[in-house]
């Protein structure tokens, strides 16, 4: 394995059941292999998203298990929907959030920023947004 300092913007960590580590480049291709399930992640996908202001293009869920999230930089609200219906939770700079196994969600970016996250990737379900 290579040494050095690792970029998780460009950089996801894939730390498997078996306890390894595995590095996967974070380009369009990881994501198009994740949502076709050719990629099998079958422990907990860590990595950093940069986000623009605006919603998110789509809604996602994680039926394996909770995700964490932790937002380094601006200000994003999380919208998750719940069984008992739409839940708003808002997070700034430093605020972390856990969002529930298998609950649909997505954001509403208020200020760019980045994005820490640690979720069961294996089994990750998306959707478009509605416009």
């Amino acid at each position: 394995m290579p040494k050095g300092a690792i970029d998780l913007k460009r950089t996801f960590l894939h730390f498997t059941r078996g306890h390894d580590i595995e590095r996967y480049e974070a380009n369009p291709q990881f994501w198009s292999d994740l949502i076709a399930r050719r990629l099998r992640l079958d422990g907990r996908l860590v990595g950093c998203a940069h986000l623009e202001t605006g919603p998110l293009d789509h809604w996602e869920r994680h039926p394996d298990g909770d995700e964490f999230l932790l937002l380094l930089s601006g200000r994003a609200t999380i919208i998750l929907e719940e069984p008992s219906g739409r839940r708003d939770a808002p997070l700034k700079a430093g605020e972390a959030f856990i969002v529930p196994k298998g609950v649909w969600h997505t954001f509403q970016i208020e200020e760019e920023g980045d994005l820490l996250f640690a979720t069961a990737g294996e089994n990750t379900e998306h959707r478009p947004t509605l416009s």
